[in-house]
């Protein structure tokens, strides 16, 4: 049987297909990560370290201090400035006090899973059958003790405060996949706030996701088609470009390829972005 296996960011890249060849088969990425990045990346470590400790039944004194300890050898090897790595540490020390007593118990953290969105018998388009996965990671599957039910969380980190867009790839298919937790339908958004001048409260807030089985209907529909795209774009080995998304956002970081000559683009990549790392959630996975 084929399978085909998409994932939130390669179903957002697919948007523009070059772009998600460019990314996704290719593995293009910029030389440096941005420090926002490295900062996300901090905050989830700690908070895995965190979380598993309370799994282990470790006190919360301990879990503390190993959660900042990981933290602190980690962020020695990132791009970051010494202020940066010091207002990490700040704040998870924050955010584990701000917390501590909380109802929400972890029964799964950064958790990798793939889920099954459709089977279909074989027929003349895929003669040996079909099977298309949704995978990912979970950062924490929590069970709410005061309320008896079970959440999928997803942590965010970041100096502003905005409201998370509930028309999400990764929400919508975390919630879906939640399903084998016997999750409920919705999704939090653990934001985890760098501002120095906000109290606690507002710094740290748990955004919840509802949604009804109808919005989840559609997005699986969607999921299935695009991935579908996806497989014949791959197979076709035809990436076709959309001009509609080039200034979208701070603008693509593909625009001076996609300017170039074609027999000048595969040269401007290899030059000016490095081969990140392939897209694997099981690796290091028993």
């Amino acid at each position: 049987m084929k399978t085909i296996t998409v994932w939130s960011t390669g179903l957002n890249q697919s948007a523009c297909m070059r772009k998600y060849d460019f990314n996704v088969n290719q593995l293009r990425v910029p030389h440096t990560s941005a420090p926002s990045l490295e900062k996300g990346t901090l905050v989830h470590l700690a908070a895995e370290v965190y979380y598993k400790g309370i799994m282990k039944g470790v006190r919360f004194e301990q879990r503390v201090a190993e959660a900042l300890d990981e933290m602190g050898a980690a962020a020695s090897s990132t791009g970051l400035s010494s202020e940066d790595i010091v207002m990490c540490h700040k704040t998870m020390k924050e955010y584990f006090d701000y917390y501590r007593g909380d109802p929400l118990v972890p029964i799964a953290v950064e958790a990798p899973f793939a889920y099954e969105l459709a089977q279909y018998e074989p027929d003349e388009d895929f003669p040996e059958g079909l099977q298309i996965i949704f995978e990912g990671k979970f950062d924490a599957v929590f069970k709410n003790e005061q309320q008896d039910c079970i959440l999928v969380a997803d942590h965010k980190s970041g100096s502003r405060n905005s409201e998370p867009s509930g028309l999400s790839n990764q929400a919508m298919g975390y919630v879906v996949a939640g399903q084998q937790f016997g999750a409920k339908r919705m999704m939090m958004i653990n934001k985890i706030g760098f501002q120095k001048t906000l109290p606690a409260e507002k710094k740290f807030v748990r955004h919840i996701l509802p949604y009804s089985k109808e919005v989840l209907h559609d997005w699986v529909e969607w999921t299935i088609a695009r991935a579908m795209y996806i497989d014949r774009c791959q197979e076709s080995g035809s990436y076709p470009p959309d001009f509609t998304k080039c200034d979208e956002y701070s603008g693509c970081m593909y625009k001076d390829v996609c300017l170039a000559p074609p027999n000048a683009r595969q040269g401007i990549l290899q030059r000016f972005f490095k081969v990140g790392e392939k897209h694997d959630v099981f690796e290091g996975e028993e």
